[in-house]
């Protein structure tokens, strides 16, 4: 019995090893909480144990803590932002150039300073309300702009000047508007801009935008006297988003003086535009305009598309008559197109495309229409001399051309369009798709009212 007993003991002693020669014995450990052993620190790993009561240890890491940063503060100089790390034993700092980028911007509160970052560019924060003069302005977006000396290769440093929920305004000793240009990039956001008083008639905007320049608005409330923006050469861009601008003239108008001034772009989200005299926003020129989600209100004419290609996109646009013009010169210009001149001689109507010039305008009124609403509305309460004349929508083309070369003025309505007044297409010269059945097109005007266009059987006999 005693051998047999010694023989179990063996065998079971055999066994055990061998487990434990391929790594374990049948013992289930009873492992302990972990336990911290080397503390992690902001840059280094930590370690926690436990243990069984067998003897045995595991460990593993902690991962380090990371750097739980302070405020950003500016430097007494203004030149650059410090944060230091809270955690007690940890003296490590951060610094960043103020104005290096758009979350630490360079904080300036007096027009000295204000002037100075718009020359050296960069990102720029106002922590009080701030006035330049227009002259000011300008010395400053010139040195901005001027490449220093030997230096070929050379591009402006794009300007981002955040009002931080304060006034900019800009006054003027003497009147000038302020010139951007050569590629010059200046965006203004976040606050209230105010052109006060820099116009005269030989200064015909507030921004003059040209050759590759670009100026956006974007969260700003801004008014004006004049043009507020003028847009002339081939990539200069105007944006206007989540904003609200009133002027005393166009808010947005590009210039066709001459085929340098072509292929500007023009975008506005989101906005409300109101001008007091014109029209709101004209385009005349081969170049593109977008409008998509704005309020849009001119007087005799909302938005203008004698050349370009638009695309308005749920816009609703208001005109309001101006009885006074209405009897000078926008009621012969619906009744008898040649009598078209410059600005804003032209017909009246909330959404008014195409031309009549040979001699300018030189590109087709090309214009998609989505949604939105479009009306006319008499300035005074007896509008009996207006009401003829209100519309919705003037359409015409008369420019020159031939065959493949030919101007035309296209318009496409698609989606939810409503149109409050009269469709004119003068003498069916221009091509409009997309309106709904019940909608006449009116085109000619028979001394009392406009009525449906009629060809004379020579037109359509050719036909």
């Amino acid at each position: 019995m005693k051998a047999k007993k010694l023989l179990v003991v063996l065998c079971a002693a055999v066994m055990c090893l061998s487990l434990g020669i391929l790594g374990a014995c049948s013992h289930e450990h009873d492992w302990s909480a972990w336990k911290v052993t080397t503390a992690a620190t902001c840059t280094e790993k930590g370690v926690e144990t436990r243990t069984c009561d067998c003897g045995e240890t595991e460990t593993r890491d902690i991962a380090a803590l990371g750097h739980d940063w302070g405020e950003w503060t500016l430097s007494a100089d203004g030149s650059a932002y410090t944060r230091a790390c809270k955690r007690d034993k940890c003296t490590a700092t951060e610094s960043k150039a103020a104005g290096s980028a758009e979350e630490y911007p360079l904080v300036v509160s007096d027009k000295a300073a204000l002037a100075d970052a718009i020359e050296k560019g960069g990102y720029i924060k106002l922590s009080a309300d701030a006035t330049l003069t227009a002259s000011e302005l300008n010395a400053a977006l010139t040195a901005n702009r001027t490449a220093p000396e030997g230096e070929e290769d050379f591009t402006p440093a794009a300007i981002s000047i955040d009002l931080g929920d304060k006034t900019l305004t800009i006054s003027a000793e003497a009147s000038a508007s302020i010139g951007i240009t050569d590629g010059q990039s200046l965006t203004i956001k976040n606050g209230t801009f105010e052109a006060e008083n820099i116009l005269t008639a030989s200064a015909k905007s507030h921004f003059a935008i040209e050759s590759g320049a670009v100026m956006t608005l974007n969260n700003v409330t801004a008014t004006g006297n004049a043009v507020f923006f003028y847009p002339k050469g081939d990539a200069t861009a105007v944006n206007i988003i989540d904003s609200e601008v009133t002027t005393g003239t166009f808010v947005v108008s590009s210039n066709a003086a001459t085929v340098e001034n072509y292929g500007v772009v023009i975008n506005i989200e989101n906005s409300t535009l109101v001008s007091e005299t014109a029209a709101a926003v004209l385009i005349n020129v081969a170049g593109t305009l977008n409008i998509s989600d704005s309020d849009i209100t001119g007087v005799d004419q909302g938005v203008v598309v004698r050349a370009g290609t638009a695309v308005l996109d749920n816009v609703n646009v208001t005109a309001v008559y101006n009885d006074t013009n209405l009897q000078a010169n926008v009621k012969d210009c619906m009744i008898n197109p040649s009598s078209w001149k410059d600005g804003n001689w032209l017909a009246g109507g909330a959404l008014v495309v195409g031309d009549i010039s040979a001699a300018a305008y030189n590109a087709s009124a090309i214009v998609t229409v989505n949604g939105g609403s479009y009306k006319s509305v008499a300035a005074e309460e007896d509008g009996t001399q207006v009401d003829p004349f209100l519309a919705s929508i003037y359409a015409v083309q008369l420019n020159g051309g031939d065959g493949e070369d030919a101007y035309t003025s296209e318009i496409t309505l698609t989606g939810d369009v409503e149109l409050a007044n009269r469709v004119i297409n003068w003498n069916d010269t221009a091509e409009i798709t997309g309106l709904d059945d019940s909608v006449t097109v009116l085109g000619k005007w028979d001394g009392e009212k406009f009525v449906e266009y009629q060809a004379p059987a020579d037109e359509e006999e050719a036909a």
